[in-house]
């Protein structure tokens, strides 16, 4: 199996119209923070006025597309990040996926703390993310408020669910694709 990250920047406007077709699929909207459908021409503004302190990847997995993944800046260390996949990814899948992206957020760009802003009505993204050794710090009548330590993150690794993940990466070839 291979599995590419790609910059959103590097993607040609064929690819991002089949992101946003991922992007706006009612089960991945009604998860997310803005829950517009959002229309080409504006998604192409946005891409195109990305900073430097952020970074969004489409996810390819045997070079479908089928989703996105992304952090930006809250502080000079610390970020926060999101995921979505169609429905029909495997779980297994979107857990590789975040675990190569976690691990590269913590060592290649030395993140030390890592957040995360959950929906309260997208119960499978929280279960996710507890799985990944994520902790809640606050919560409101929206929203989950987790947090991720580059140290909980290490210590995180050597759990069962963390190992298992690891076994197989062996097997897949992943992909970093990044406009530097």
């Amino acid at each position: 199996m291979k599995i590419i990250l790609k910059d959103y920047k590097l993607l040609s406007k064929e690819e991002h119209k089949k992101l946003l077709v991922v992007r706006n699929l009612p089960e991945v909207r009604s998860g997310a923070r803005i829950k517009d459908i959002i229309p080409l021409k504006s998604h192409l503004e946005w891409v195109y006025n990305l900073g430097s302190n952020k970074k969004y990847y489409a996810i390819f997995i045997n070079n479908e597309l089928q989703g996105g993944i992304n952090w930006f800046y809250i502080n000079k260390k610390d970020i926060e990040w999101g995921l979505f996949l169609g429905n029909h990814v495997q779980p297994f899948i979107s857990s590789i996926v975040a675990y190569v992206f976690l691990d590269r957020v913590f060592d290649y760009f030395n993140i030390n703390k890592l957040v995360s802003e959950i929906t309260k009505d997208n119960e499978s993204a929280y279960r996710f993310s507890i799985n990944f050794g994520m902790k809640v710090i606050d919560t409101n009548e929206k929203y989950y408020k987790l947090i991720l330590t580059k140290e909980q993150w290490y210590q995180n690794k050597n759990s069962r669910f963390m190992k298992t993940i690891n076994k197989r990466l062996s097997r897949l070839n992943i992909e970093f694709m990044e406009d530097i």
